[in-house]
């Protein structure tokens, strides 16, 4: 058996393969210059044309551009929250995804996940919605669609606003419609590796018009008019810059997608097999679009924990990411926020879980790579 990197044998890879890469081409480069030659950098022209080209392509009705992801869910729930309202959150997602539901002035209400398709376990929401609830968070995990029947039932039998982080989800089906085309609202982040990017950037897509217009007077200072002020805002606009980025990038995102798919394709294949893993489960109806590809360890048959497991796989040059080490209610910003809670499914996944490099410019003999490096680690690990 071949000796582990980390004990001294030679890495499965000769370089390091990270985890994400960022692929910006010379039509990226070329649109983002004609802006600086033209000295319009703000907010113009080019972010309602970026609007306008991503709502298209999501089947939205109407959309916004906003700073960030982050940004993106501040203003979603700020327009259809009060204070004091319950928000049922999934324990495993990133940050943002609650703590925006905090700035907002509502409560989070942390649920249990689905231990393999790692979206909002709805049986375990239903428990606990009270008197209090007012909405849900619907993550789009990795690119997981999540049970969006299940949720838009919950929300009606309960009078719920439902709020979809598509973060991470960019071109995600369900039922072979886009999940951008959904209600209340549907929130994006373009972040620098992302399925797509604008470097920074978000946008809050929704079938409502008010709710677009209430936010588009959020981002802008609450501006109905210059320097007339109807409600407190913040800034929260993207640039024409970042605009320009996300339409060149918008025009290849099919075929970005297309890649993530096919890669996820081969992961799932080469490592059906293998003991000690199990790999991601797709939601029933969903179209995953892999933003990350996450695999759970089956502890239980190996002789060391995810983090050591870790270590070894990096120490052969293939860079492993985790999403996410501690779910969200545990985390210490939302003690005395949050109610405490025992969520079985968010804690297991949290100590088993590893993402694989999966971004299109990945090379075949890359993935052959990460794949031998894996299993060689496997190998070890279950001796």
């Amino acid at each position: 058996m071949q000796k582990l990197a980390i004990d001294g044998g030679k890495p499965a890879a000769p370089h390091i393969i990270p985890n994400a890469r960022v692929q910006i081409t010379e039509a990226d480069i070329d649109a983002v210059v004609e802006v600086l030659s033209s000295g319009n950098l703000r907010q113009g022209k080019l972010c309602q044309a970026f609007e306008e080209a991503f709502a298209y392509k999501v089947g939205a009705k109407y959309a916004t551009t906003v700073a960030n992801g982050t940004a993106a869910l501040h203003a979603a729930y700020s327009t259809l929250l009060s204070p004091g309202d319950e928000v049922l959150v999934p324990a495993v997602t990133f940050f943002a995804t609650a703590s925006m539901v905090t700035w907002a002035g509502a409560k989070p209400v942390f649920c249990d996940i689905n231990p393999r398709t790692f979206v909002l376990d709805v049986e375990d929401a239903r428990k606990r919605v009270t008197s209090g609830t007012r909405a849900i968070a619907g993550v789009h995990l990795f690119g997981n669609s999540c049970d969006v029947d299940a949720i838009s039932k919950l929300a009606k039998e309960s009078d719920l606003k439902v709020i979809w982080d598509a973060a991470q989800a960019h071109r995600t089906l369900y039922k072979g419609s886009d999940i951008g085309g959904l209600g209340d609202v549907v929130t994006y982040s373009f972040y620098a590796t992302k399925n797509m990017t604008t470097g920074e950037g978000g946008m809050v897509t929704s079938p409502q018009r008010e709710h677009i217009d209430q936010i588009i007077l959020m981002k802008q200072q609450g501006q109905s008019e210059k320097y007339r002020h109807t409600m407190l805002g913040g800034n929260y606009r993207m640039t024409d810059m970042e605009a320009a980025l996300g339409l060149s990038q918008l025009q290849r995102l099919d075929e970005l997608t297309a890649r993530r798919r096919e890669i996820a394709s081969f992961y799932d294949k080469a490592l059906a097999h293998l003991t000690g893993v199990k790999t991601p489960e797709i939601t029933r109806d969903s179209k995953h679009s892999y933003h990350q590809y996450t695999v759970l360890l089956d502890l239980e048959k190996l002789n060391c924990d995810r983090d050591t497991f870790v270590k070894r796989l990096r120490a052969e040059n293939i860079g492993v990411g985790i999403n996410y080490p501690y779910p969200l209610h545990v985390q210490e910003a939302f003690h005395g926020i949050a109610d405490p809670v025992e969520l079985p499914n968010a804690e297991a996944y949290c100590q088993s879980c590893l993402s694989l490099p999966i971004y299109p410019s990945l090379r075949d003999l890359e993935l052959d790579l990460i794949v031998s490096g894996f299993e060689k680690v496997l190998r070890h690990s279950t001796q």
